[in-house]
């Protein structure tokens, strides 16, 4: 299976990748630091699940090109973000890769004095293939945040919806709403290399 994802990304977001920020919520300026190109790792599997289906992928990747940026919140810092899904199984069977074939967008929403971004990656929209059988679209958005200090981005479980449409693969990836979580509907935690430090004044 291929597909992609502010915040599958990110989302392949991962997907799927936001940053930490050390500044009041207020802030306009938003600096990145080294910036360039980042690739975010997911620490554990990640699951997609449309009602008592789930699709399960060993491995989830997302990487992107960071940059400063300022003005009013929502500060984009990436508009090349890159979701990638590999070994994924659905009931039973499986071996499918997905990539996205699209980019998403990261935003720097909030921040807080904590050293953490909140965030999201926005204007997902994924081709979603299953190699030689069938093909379908997934968008939506996912909510996350960044660690200044561990160099991790979390994808928050709660309220990840994603829309799937146009499938052509009837059953096994039906029309209809989507969410994106770790493993027993956790979060979904990548670490990101080169750690980044995102500060805001």
């Amino acid at each position: 299976m291929r597909c992609w994802s502010s915040k599958l990304a990110a989302l392949i977001v991962a997907g799927a990748l936001m940053l930490g920020v050390a500044a009041s919520a207020g802030a306009s300026t938003v600096t990145v630091s080294p910036g360039g190109n980042v690739t975010g790792t997911a620490t554990t599997h990640a699951f997609f699940q449309w009602g008592s289906a789930r699709l399960d992928c060993a491995a989830a990747t997302a990487t992107g090109t960071l940059r400063a940026a300022t003005g009013v919140f929502p500060i984009t810092v990436s508009s090349n973000m890159q979701e990638n899904f590999s070994s994924c199984t659905l009931v039973g069977i499986g071996g499918y890769t997905i990539t996205c074939s699209n980019t998403s967008t990261a935003n720097v929403t909030s921040v807080t004095v904590a050293g953490v971004t909140q965030g999201t990656i926005a204007n997902i929209a994924c081709t979603v293939t299953v190699v030689g059988i069938c093909s379908a679209r997934m968008s939506g958005s996912l909510t996350e945040s960044n660690n200044n200090a561990t160099g991790q981005v979390t994808v928050n479980a709660a309220g990840q919806s994603l829309v799937v449409s146009g499938s052509m693969c009837g059953s096994l990836l039906p029309n209809g709403p989507m969410t994106f979580t770790g493993p027993s509907s956790a979060n979904l935690v990548y670490n990101v290399l080169p750690r980044q430090t995102v500060t805001a004044t």
